[in-house]
């Protein structure tokens, strides 16, 4: 799975819990499923994900600890280039300031 459909299933799974998109009886179940414990909607969000095909959490967590590696061997090996964090938000708020 691309990163540009994790973050594509990231937003539709953000509308869902917002309510958007919804039946009367998904929202009743959303409404219950947020008060169960966190490992329970933790796992309820496992067995979601999965009826949609979707990587599973650890599925995730590996795909984020691939990225991370590749922009880490990038860097190391002088591929990207790297910039201050505070300078590159100063040039966005200033950006969009005027």
């Amino acid at each position: 799975m691309s990163f540009d459909n994790l973050y594509l299933l990231i937003i539709s799974f953000n509308d869902i819990m917002k309510g958007s998109y919804m039946s009367d009886l998904a929202k009743k179940f959303a409404d219950e499923a947020a008060l169960l414990p966190r490992e329970d909607r933790i796992g309820l969000i496992e067995k979601l994900l999965q009826s949609l095909n979707t990587p599973g959490l650890a599925d995730i967590d590996k795909l984020w600890a691939e990225e991370a590696e590749n922009r880490i061997s990038e860097y190391d090996e002088g591929k990207v280039e790297s910039f201050d964090g505070w300078q590159v938000f100063k040039e966005i708020r200033e950006r969009f300031n005027h």
